[in-house]
């Protein structure tokens, strides 16, 4: 979060998160904001201290609502109706999530719509029904995505695009708490054990890579690490990163005839030999996504045809 203050400390301007540069997403670059507020400030400075003293006016209104005011507190039907609504307009039908990209994980709407669920499903059924759709199929499609980290298993910070595909790589412990949270409870409702295996992933990832020795939990792995051990700059996302040729190179086991693992693994998650991103997001894998198909026995030659379609034939 970053806000912008004048002298007096009133806000002036604010957002989540701007790039470094303005190439990334759409939006205006961290030095583009600076540049551009500088010159408004120069040139409507007074224009923008009235503007800065009605945002803080409405904040301190907006937080200050009581009943000893004699303002009425929100209906809370009123409210929960409201909120149900926004996030059935702004899901995603295709992908899951309620916003375009970046998409964040957002635990606090899950933890809602499955609490919904449990008050309502008796007499509100379509509205009961409807929020728990919402809630699992978000949180299947993001377990599925490259913002699940799968071999450390646990969640990045953010997609970087709209499918849960390329993420931003670093890893905060409140956001593994309070997924951990979600799937568990969405688990306890459906009993799929996808939920359930992922709460086992998240819980064993806190415990192994942060979890603090001396006591207590470290808060986040940084989004930058080194390529190699040579290496003496840093890169996002580099040590989650491998390229075609090192899986080669390590998964050589054959599992059937001429079929090796690496094959077997690369067809899986459609990692290609040269990069298949935008090249803005480079270098990133790509974990199965829209339009990608669940790997067949009939898609390799080598591999004989079975009754069963999916990547336990080949072990």
């Amino acid at each position: 979060m970053s806000i912008w203050l004048t002298p007096e400390l009133k806000p002036l301007f604010g957002g989540t998160y701007f790039p470094p540069d303005d190439r990334y997403y759409g939006r205006p670059g961290f030095k583009t904001v600076l540049l551009t507020l500088a010159e408004q400030w120069k040139a409507k400075k007074t224009v923008i201290e009235e503007q800065s003293s009605v945002i803080l006016r409405t904040l301190q209104e907006g937080t200050s609502a009581s009943e000893a005011s004699g303002q009425s507190l929100p209906d809370l039907k009123a409210c929960t109706e409201t909120l149900y609504y926004q996030l059935e307009r702004s899901c995603d039908q295709e992908d899951g999530g309620f916003a375009k990209e970046p998409k964040f994980p957002q635990p606090v709407s899950f933890n809602f719509l499955i609490r919904l669920y449990a008050k309502c499903k008796g007499s509100f059924s379509d509205m009961a029904n409807s929020s728990l759709e919402m809630a699992t199929f978000t949180l299947l499609k993001m377990a599925k995505g490259g913002i699940f980290d799968h071999i450390s298993k646990e969640f990045h910070r953010y997609s970087t695009d709209a499918i849960w595909h390329v993420p931003h790589f670093e890893k905060m412990l409140y956001d593994e708490a309070q997924l951990l949270f979600s799937y568990a409870e969405a688990y306890q409702i459906t009993k799929q054990e996808e939920f359930a295996e992922v709460v086992q992933d998240i819980a064993e990832y806190i415990m192994r890579d942060l979890l603090n020795p001396a006591g207590g939990f470290y808060s986040a792995e940084d989004a930058d690490s080194l390529p190699t051990a040579e290496s003496t700059s840093k890169k996002e996302g580099a040590f989650c990163v491998l390229t075609q040729k090192q899986i080669q190179e390590i998964l050589k086991e054959k599992v059937k005839d001429t079929l090796t693992l690496a094959e077997v693994f690369c067809h899986y998650f459609n990692i290609q030999e040269k990069e298949n991103v935008d090249p803005i997001k480079s270098p990133f894998w790509k974990k199965l996504s829209r339009g990608h198909k669940e790997p067949t026995v009939c898609d390799f030659a080598s591999a004989k045809h079975c009754e069963k379609p999916c990547i336990l034939c080949f072990v």
